[in-house]
């Protein structure tokens, strides 16, 4: 199984409106409202045998999750919208990224694994986000390519 997050619920109507009409078996974990993942995370999940589920939520502020929940997390370019949102104040992004990276940890599984995906903004931000997934108990590095 799996879980989509996004912060906006337009982001969400646009995934339903797209993939209206295939049976997903997906919906929300808040708000109630039944919603869809893409065509491409349905064909793939059925290939499986798994099944979806979004969460409108904002991340920068936690995860609606209970702890130890997930075997593993992707995150696409989470961590980057938070860097990005509190360009020019040091203190805000350290604390949006600290509180995103904490909530992680808190809904995997012991010796679960994080793959992150982001672009930053330069190599101050990639320190950055190390340092913030160190402070928040999650062991890792970064791989970088910058073109």
């Amino acid at each position: 199984a799996w879980v989509g997050v996004d912060a906006s619920r337009a982001m969400l109507d646009r995934l339903a409106h797209a993939t209206a009409g295939a049976s997903a078996g997906a919906g929300t974990v808040q708000g109630g409202e039944s919603r869809q993942c893409s065509a491409v995370c349905f064909q793939a999940s059925q290939r499986h045998g798994a099944t979806g589920a979004v969460a409108l939520a904002d991340f920068s502020q936690g995860l609606p999750f209970r702890a130890g929940a997930f075997d593993a997390c992707v995150s696409v370019s989470a961590a980057q919208w938070l860097s990005c949102a509190a360009a020019g104040n040091l203190a805000a992004k350290q604390c949006r990224l600290r509180r995103f990276f904490a909530a992680v940890r808190h809904c995997l599984k012991p010796g679960a694994r994080v793959v992150l995906q982001v672009y930053p903004a330069d190599v101050r931000d990639t320190w950055t986000m190390e340092d913030s997934l160190r402070r928040s108990g999650l062991v890792g590095g970064a791989v970088t390519d910058f073109p």
